[in-house]
């Protein structure tokens, strides 16, 4: 059954520095129970944001629960229940693959032959084995993703953040990621609750069933993607080939069909004798952020 698995109030973050810029301005959310992207323009805080969820960010203001455990309460426990993983996470290149998996067991306090179990099966679920007695700093980019990713499955963590983990991925890690995600969920010890950030869309529509979006610092939009597809609904539209373009339309690419452009018109009266089409998460995503940047006074 669905539920919140991670949910925030009020959230303020600073960044550090001389001048301090504010960066999340009172942010509130619930993750739920699944895989969801939170998707926002450069800047908008994302990063920071699944910082200050991990608790490796003590926020300025504002609460954050996972459980019955607040941050503030526990940041220790917080820290044990949530994993967080960069975009680029970082090895100890001269570590064995398996030394990792027994610094991190070590620093959880656990051991014996259960912890060892748990250790050839993440080195197995996330093809591994093999490379075990490999110094980390052999492996590639895509393959220090995926120890980072077993690290945080044999933890048995309840969420996982996950920054731009698809960055610089070529197409078949792509989809082994998605495969990943897919089975931690499904797994009995994996997390209950993932999410990602990213700027490929496609990504989201493909695979997410949540979308949190961010803007200037705020969370604009949490929902359904199929919600936040709707909210362009009625602004989808398909011009034929040839047809002007109207100044207050986005074009947002080629309807394969028939040669005609899709457009989207983000505000305003949507011209007669167009055809509509059915919205993408690219046009939820427009639409919601011409909102903001139209209508949004900052604080």
């Amino acid at each position: 059954m669905s539920g919140v698995e991670l949910l925030a109030r009020g959230v303020v973050q600073y960044g550090r520095g001389s001048e301090a810029p504010l960066i999340l301005r009172g942010v509130s959310l619930d993750l739920m129970t699944g895989l969801s992207a939170m998707v926002g323009p450069n800047g908008s805080g994302k990063s920071t944001l699944l910082r200050t969820l991990a608790g490796l960010l003590p926020p300025w203001e504002g609460h954050v629960e996972v459980g019955a455990v607040a941050l503030q309460d526990d940041p220790a426990q917080i820290r044990r229940q949530v994993g967080y993983l960069p975009q680029f996470p970082g090895v100890f290149p001269r570590l064995t693959v398996r030394q990792h998996f027994e610094r991190q067991l070590l620093w959880l306090e656990e051991d014996g032959e259960g912890a060892g179990e748990r250790v050839r099966r993440a080195l197995s679920r996330f093809g591994l084995r093999e490379a075990a007695d490999a110094p980390a700093g052999q492996l590639s980019p895509g393959r220090r993703r995926w120890l980072a990713l077993a690290l945080m499955w044999a933890r048995r963590v309840q969420v996982l953040l996950l920054d731009e983990p698809t960055s610089g991925l070529d197409v078949e890690d792509r989809n082994a990621f998605w495969e990943h995600m897919f089975e931690l969920l499904a797994d009995d010890d994996g997390p209950r609750a993932i999410l990602v950030t990213t700027h490929l869309l496609d990504e989201v529509e493909t695979y997410c069933k949540n979308v949190i979006m961010l803007a200037g610092g705020r969370a604009v939009f949490q929902g359904m993607v199929t919600k936040f597809k709707d909210r362009a609904r009625e602004r989808a539209l398909v011009l034929a080939p040839g047809a002007v373009i109207p100044p207050e339309a986005l074009e947002v690419g080629l309807d394969t069909g028939t040669g005609g452009r899709h457009v989207l018109i983000p505000e305003g009266p949507v011209p007669k004798g167009l055809r509509r089409r059915s919205p993408t998460v690219m046009d939820g995503y427009l639409v919601v952020e011409h909102e903001w940047n139209h209508h949004e006074v900052p604080a």
